[in-house]
């Protein structure tokens, strides 16, 4: 089985998460990239579901980000769902 050491997650921005800056919220961008890790996990059956069998659990501490410029509005990856919802 090889390992997938990369993920990518397309996330769909919504206008409450961003600020009157047209950034994203630093708090949103985390919330971002919990879930693509969480996703990730899952992917690599190491999610919470999969070591829940095995009455384990892995748990974020001493969360570190090192911030590398703003997030600015810019073109989706090609295939992003661009679409409002209704």
């Amino acid at each position: 089985m090889m390992i997938e050491l990369l993920h990518a997650k397309p996330f769909t921005v919504r206008y409450y998460e961003v600020g009157s800056s047209r950034l994203v919220r630093p708090a949103t961008l985390l919330d971002y990239l919990q879930d693509a890790a969480a996703e990730h996990a899952s992917i690599l059956r190491i999610g919470v579901q999969d070591l829940h069998h095995r009455d384990l659990t892995w748990v974020l501490s001493r969360p570190r980000h090192d911030r590398l410029g703003n997030a600015r509005p810019g073109p989706s990856p090609p295939g992003a769902d661009n679409r409002c919802p209704a």
